[in-house]
């Protein structure tokens, strides 16, 4: 059985496979608390694992989570079980890059276009002419509102973002000062973006500061792209499926997690020598544990510890992880 088990598990996770059982099992983790969950509205409207793929805040309200904060929070675990079962293949850091050079571009572009609208619609007369600098700034037809498709480029340049974070949240990337130093730019450029596009009511012209962020953004990315031929940039993350075995005499797996990442990434910490994971040389400091006998992938630090905790009475584990890119 777990041969089977491991073979389906080697190369992703199938998540539209799930059934209902599965799903909440899975749904049950994401919070320290799970008393928010309806299980009985969850099998009602039978939600197995291809209806989770694509649930949206409305069907989480059926099932329980009322609030917004918590429907962002399951829905962006949702995306990570995305991101494991379908793109994980193709994923290096060099594509995400790469993606958000052009979502980056395409909003540069929008706002450009926006802003000679805007002067094309309101050319200098003489009565602008007339007026100071000052006085035009501050006229009416200078006020500038951010708009709902600015806001939507925004929020999918910040996804990929997030994304791009967690990437370099992890070995070899967080080791490496170059790596680091793009961490803290891209972060910078992020959190300049989103707080212009929330406040526009008090920024005084807004999309103008988004364009030129987002041209600063692009440009840099492009750098990134065109100008590092370092190999980690274009290998891509791996999934391997690990057996550990323990004997009657082992208490433990000999494995410490710790999870950095508001997000809930579950990355191993520490390797006790000789221990049973130890001993299957298939493990390494920085691996992310997506799989310990059931998927955690957006599970809560409390929950895994409790999970890991359980291990102490299995003889037979198994893990998946997601391997890094080799230095």
């Amino acid at each position: 059985m777990l041969t089977k088990l491991m073979f389906e598990m080697r190369n992703h996770i199938d998540v539209s496979s799930w059934t209902c059982q599965e799903v909440q099992d899975w749904l049950i983790g994401i919070c320290d608390d799970s008393s928010w969950l309806f299980t009985d509205s969850l099998v009602k409207n039978n939600i197995a694992g291809t209806k989770l793929l694509v649930m949206t805040p409305q069907d989480l309200e059926s099932i329980g989570a009322t609030k917004v904060n918590l429907q962002e929070y399951i829905l962006e675990a949702i995306e990570s079980l995305k991101s494991c079962a379908f793109t994980i293949a193709s994923e290096t850091l060099q594509v995400s890059i790469l993606r958000l050079a052009c979502q980056s571009r395409s909003l540069q572009k929008q706002l450009a276009t926006i802003k000679n609208e805007d002067d094309s619609f309101h050319p200098p007369g003489r009565k602008d002419v007339a007026l100071s600098s000052e006085q035009r700034d501050i006229s009416p037809t200078k006020k500038q509102k951010v708009s709902l498709e600015t806001l939507s480029n925004v929020s999918s340049i910040v996804t990929t973002i997030k994304h791009i974070t967690k990437v370099l949240n992890s070995r070899p990337f967080s080791i490496r000062d170059e790596y680091r130093s793009m961490k803290s730019l891209i972060l910078a450029l992020s959190i300049e973006l989103a707080s212009t596009a929330q406040r526009d009511q008090f920024v005084e012209r807004p999309n103008d500061i988004l364009e030129r962020s987002s041209k600063t953004l692009a440009d840099y990315c492009d750098r990134i792209v065109l100008g590092t031929d370092d190999p980690i940039m274009i290998q891509p993350f791996r999934l391997e499926a690990i057996r550990i075995r323990k004997t009657v005499n082992e208490n433990d797996l000999g494995l410490t997690i710790c999870s950095p990442d508001p997000g809930n990434v579950h990355i191993i910490d520490q390797i006790t020598p000789l221990s049973p994971a130890n001993k299957t040389d298939k493990l390494n400091i920085g691996d992310e544990i997506l799989q310990f006998n059931q998927y955690i992938v957006g599970w809560s630090a409390k929950n895994v510890e409790r999970l890991l905790s359980t291990s102490t009475g299995m003889s037979d584990v198994i893990l998946m992880v997601k391997k890094c890119p080799d230095e």
